[in-house]
């Protein structure tokens, strides 16, 4: 480098430029999160607006749906189907013999392999004339109780899957105290599996919710929610399918937000 072109350039060179510091372009991520947390007052309110503007006008097609039709038969299934789950569970998995297991659990494999129309129609040709005569609302009570039948397999190997991952020293400790093989699954087994046990039920419950066929087959299109749609979806109808799938879906969130909050607290008490 020519130190007399450097001697010159300081020379002719602007003092009030050599006083000013070299400022360095400020990088973009500044102004896009300037931007962000200034819109972010205001981004719940745009969504609250956009979904209220999808919702709203369904809110007249929302007024008359089958909610209690979809808590009834849902209560009914579940109630033939926890208790009927949980004893064949404990005892295919705990009490029964080999031979036993090997006879009882493709039944119920097999069982849980039928078609929901092949329940539905025994609801209707069986379960429900069999009732009418003694309950008003037969059908709909038919129609729970099969579908309680058919989730029965669903709640046993479910239920068998967490009884089955209890640690055997918990049983070998049951039973060296004296206690019954029956008192130790009662005591033992089932307080310490109860976090699986309960997603088991709430996998059912589930189920139990989104059916459609059988109680379409066996209470008509109109029971619950699930069958009104597929009535409304079937007429052409499009808005009022989409009133009964956002209640359904406020319905579902509600009950599965419920029984996490169960099963949470449950661990807790684990």
């Amino acid at each position: 480098m020519n130190p007399g072109a450097s001697w010159l350039g300081t020379l002719f060179e602007d003092p009030e430029r050599r006083k000013l510091p070299r400022v360095r372009p400020a990088p973009l991520r500044e102004p896009l999160l300037a931007i962000i947390f200034a819109g972010s007052g205001t981004l719940p309110a745009l969504i609250l607006l956009a979904i209220a503007q999808i919702f709203l006008p369904m809110l007249p097609f929302a007024s008359h749906l089958p909610i209690e039709g979809s808590l009834t038969v849902t209560a009914i299934a579940m109630a033939v189907a926890v208790p009927l789950g949980l004893i064949s569970a404990a005892y295919l998995g705990e009490l029964a013999s080999p031979l036993e297991r090997r006879l009882f659990r493709p039944l119920f494999a097999a069982l849980a392999g039928f078609p929901g129309v092949a329940f539905g129609w025994g609801a209707l040709l069986i379960v429900g004339p069999a009732l009418q005569p003694m309950l008003p609302a037969a059908k709909l009570v038919a129609a729970g109780l099969v579908l309680g039948v058919m989730l029965t397999p669903v709640v046993s190997a479910l239920s068998q899957a967490a009884l089955a991952a209890v640690p055997r020293s918990l049983r070998e400790a049951g039973w060296a105290l004296g206690a019954s093989q029956l008192a130790v699954v009662g005591r033992v087994v089932f307080p310490a599996a109860r976090t699986g046990l309960a997603a088991a039920v709430l996998l059912a419950t589930a189920r139990a919710i989104g059916e459609t066929m059988i109680v379409w087959i066996a209470a008509g299109p109109s029971a619950t929610l699930t069958t009104r749609m597929a009535q409304q979806r079937l007429g052409g109808e499009l808005e009022p399918v989409l009133a009964t799938g956002a209640v359904l879906l406020v319905f579902t969130l509600t009950i599965n937000a419920l029984a996490l909050r169960w099963v949470r607290r449950l661990r807790f008490w684990a």
